[in-house]
């Protein structure tokens, strides 16, 4: 997801739009190419493969064994990390880019929504703005999840630890220089059969079941099937 975000985005902000309109097709080199670097790094050893089939915390465990010495992962893991530090200390960067120019990828979330069969619904989005921007909730979120709250005017708790802030510091500086890009398959989400057929797919290019030309045709493939019913 990061390779693909910060390679091809740049060049292809409207990707999955084209996708969808049949202007684009998960064959573009540039989607090629990236998904070649995920499967370089796996074939030359830089991936740990025993990862694929790790849970979640059984994966951000890993790294704090000293089983990694980096780990791709998003603003959550500072937020844990500065809650129960690991015996090392650590820095953030973002995914490195061939050109050397800083891109992040950023999944933004959608609000809280209001059901069109509310009973009242103009007091329903009173509610659910009330909610939404209320500092105590923000907080809230940003201590346990480690979000980067992208509400005017909001600023963290002071007391955030060293690994947030400097992933904070990251993003606000992304954010200020326009070096942002949506997270390709969160924010700018796939259908839902082909999220998971690519999450399969993933497991074979890092294992070398397939290359990247066969994983981009898969995701094609499935695209497809999942956009047509058929």
């Amino acid at each position: 997801m990061a390779a693909v975000s910060t390679d091809l985005y740049p060049a292809a902000p409207t990707f999955l739009a084209d996708l969808a309109s049949g202007k684009a097709s998960f064959t573009d080199p540039r989607f090629v190419a990236a998904a070649q670097k995920v499967a370089t790094l796996a074939s030359e050893g830089y991936l740990d493969k025993a990862g694929l089939s790790r849970s979640y915390a059984n994966t951000e465990q890993a790294f704090r064994d000293h089983k990694a010495a980096m780990y791709p992962m998003g603003s959550w893991f500072p937020a844990s990390a500065d809650t129960n530090p690991p015996s090392f200390p650590l820095g953030v960067f973002t995914w490195p880019t061939d050109s050397g120019k800083t891109v992040l990828p950023v999944d933004t979330g959608g609000g809280t929504a209001v059901s069109a069969k509310a009973k009242d619904i103009p007091l329903a989005q009173k509610w659910a703005l009330a909610f939404a921007t209320d500092k105590a909730n923000l907080d809230a979120a940003v201590k346990a999840d480690g979000l980067f709250m992208a509400v005017k005017d909001y600023t963290p708790p002071s007391d955030m630890g060293a690994n947030y802030v400097a992933s904070y510091d990251v993003y606000k500086k992304a954010v200020a220089a326009n070096e942002t890009v949506k997270a390709f398959a969160t924010n700018d989400a796939l259908p839902s059969g082909a999220t998971n057929d690519m999450y399969k797919a993933i497991v074979d290019l890092v294992n070398g079941g397939k290359s990247a030309a066969q994983f981009a045709q898969v995701l094609q493939e499935s695209y497809k099937k999942n956009t047509s019913g058929g």
